[in-house]
Order: C-alpha cells, then structure tokens, then sequence
C-alpha cells in the first residue's frame, strides 16, 4: 500500500495532537459531521500532518479541544468560565451548532451584540486603534501623574452648508485663541446610520475601559468655524460647522497598576 494511499485510509481509533495535547477518540466522532473543519480532515480528502510519533496533528488549543471533543461525543456544553474560549474554537472548527448554542449565554451574546453595534459607525476599528496609537505617542511616564489626552473631533452626518461662503475644506480647531493645540489627533465620520457623536464617543470609551486603560472623556465643543449667512435682516445669523470635539484623558499609572 502506497503512502498515499495510508494517509487517505484512517484507522477507526484516531490518535490526536491538538496543540501538545495528546487525544484519542473514534473517527466516527470526529467525521459525524462531514461540514465542520474536523469532518473535512478525516475525510479521506485531504492529507492530515502528522507529529514525530505518527499521531494526526491539529494546530488549535488542546484545553478547548478537550471540550470541542465532549461535545461531539455527548454533546455536553463546557463550564461557563470556558464558554468564551471554546465559542471561538467553535466558530473556527465551523461547528455551527455548538457555537450557537453558546451564543445564547450572557457573555457571549453580549460580545456578539457590542460588536454588531459598533460595526454600524464607519472605520470604528480604525478609530479606536488611532485613539491608542495618540495615547501611547502622548505618554510621558516619566512625569508624576502620568497621563495624557487625545483630541478626537467626530461629526455624525454631513449637512451640506447654506452659506455660499462656507469653506468645507476649513480646519477644524475647538478654541483658535488659545495658545495651546485646538485642532483633533483622531477625526472620525460621518457615517450613514442614525446615531449621534455622543453614541459613538460612549462606544469607544466603554471598550476601551473593557480593553483595562483607565480613562475618562469630556466634551469640549463644537468646532469654532462659521460663516456668516446672506441675510436681508439686520439680524447677523451663521452657518456653523457642525463637528464636536471630545478629550479622551488616559491615566497611565492607574492603568498599569491594573495589570500588576
């Protein structure tokens, strides 16, 4: 019998390697279901690797797997402090149902359901990635108190201007008297979904404290531009750029303390 040919015929008794963890179970458990990533491995369609001791080796975690495998023998559902990890797992092994039984508990659907909203605002993850990365920049560990802000300027929907003069292209800046920085280190929107920049300022914060930074955010103002209005009255009335400017403040030593 040909190489080949061994590798396309598995024995009724599976030796496993799941991530240095060492598993045996019936091909029959793991093929019960030809759709999932196992059922395809052991197919006969594909050639499994193998490790140095001849055991088929599959590079996921060995803890998780062993609650991938009670499921598939009796459809057991593991403890709850393992429910996030295995759901993952799940999802990767494309065992539907078992990810969605998972999905119908507390943590999980509540991640599920934070990050379908937070996938309504355009570029969020970019955003929050921006937001870290001006943090971070700004981080000057070696003063007392360290902390450090970040300017972020958000505006929900795009109105086009009544004033013929309205400059679209002006630069957005919060106090331009000021002798400080006025203008923002992360600019986010607009976006086509019906939510305000406060919503998507309490999104970022809430998962940026989930993240374990230590942060608070205030509100600024508006963007100080504007331009007068053409108007027969004597009353002078402007059209005024409608983007808000939040500060995001990180404080660094809470934060770290967090992690010790």
């Amino acid at each position: 019998m040909g190489e080949s040919e061994q590798d396309s015929e598995f024995p009724r008794i599976i030796e496993l390697n799941v991530g240095g963890r060492h598993f045996s179970t019936s091909l029959l458990t793991l093929t019960k279901n030809r759709e999932t990533m196992l059922g395809a491995m052991f197919s006969g369609n594909y050639q499994v690797q193998r490790d140095k001791d001849g055991r088929y080796f599959v590079d996921a975690d060995g803890d998780n797997f062993e609650h991938i495998l009670r499921y598939l023998r009796f459809a057991d559902l593991p403890p709850p402090d393992s429910m996030e990890k295995v759901y993952k797992d799940a999802v990767f092994f494309g065992l539907t149902e078992l990810a969605e039984e998972l999905e119908r508990y507390p943590p999980i659907m509540s991640r599920i359901m934070k990050e379908k909203f937070r996938s309504r605002f355009t570029g969020y993850h970019e955003a929050f990635n921006e937001i870290i990365c001006a943090a971070s920049d700004s981080c000057n560990l070696a003063i007392k108190t360290p902390t450090s802000n970040v300017i972020v300027s958000v505006l929900a929907r795009w109105m086009p201007p009544a004033a013929a003069d309205f400059d679209v292209n002006h630069i957005c800046s919060f106090d331009r008297f000021s002798g400080t920085k006025s203008t923002a280190d992360v600019t986010i929107g607009p976006w086509d979904v019906d939510t305000f920049e406060d919503d998507y300022i309490r999104t970022l914060h809430q998962n940026l404290e989930e993240r374990g930074f230590v942060v608070v955010y205030n509100v600024i103002g508006p963007c100080q531009y504007r331009c007068e209005l053409a108007d027969d009255s004597n009353i002078a009335r402007f059209d005024e750029c409608r983007r808000m400017f939040y500060r995001f403040t990180f404080h660094w030593a809470r934060s770290l303390t967090a992690f010790k």
